[in-house]
C-alpha cells in the first residue's frame, strides 16, 4: 500500500483505521463497515499512530523553520498545533488510545 503501514497483512492502512475510528464514533458501526477488523487491530493502529506523532512533530517543525513559502509555513504550523495537542493528550490518563 505505497509503503504505508497496514493491519496484519490486510490491505487496510493504519491511517484508514484511524480515520474510520474518528468517523464512526460507535464501535458497532465501525464493525459493520469493516467486519474483518478486530478490537486488537484497532487498538494497535491507534497505538502506532500515537507513537509516530513524535516523528511527525519533528518533520513539521523542520518544515516550518526552513520553508520559504509563508503559506506552507502557516499550514505546517497549523498541523503542528494539532499534533502537539494529540501528543499532550497522550500524557493525560483520560485520553489513552487503547481506551478509545
Amino acid at each position: 500500500m505505497n509503503g504505508q503501514p497496514c493491519i496484519r497483512g490486510m490491505r487496510i492502512t493504519v491511517r484508514r483505521v484511524v480515520e474510520a475510528v474518528a468517523l464512526y464514533t460507535d464501535r458497532n458501526e465501525l464493525k459493520v463497515e469493516y467486519p474483518e477488523l478486530e478490537d486488537e487491530d484497532i487498538q494497535q493502529a491507534l497505538e502506532f499512530a500515537a507513537d509516530n506523532l513524535d516523528e511527525l512533530s519533528y518533520q513539521l517543525r523542520h518544515q516550518a523553520a526552513t520553508d520559504t513559502s509563508q503559506q506552507r509555513k502557516a499550514e505546517a504550523l497549523k498541523r503542528l498545533r494539532v499534533v502537539e495537542a494529540f501528543r499532550d493528550a497522550r500524557t493525560r490518563i483520560e485520553n489513552r488510545p487503547e481506551w478509545m
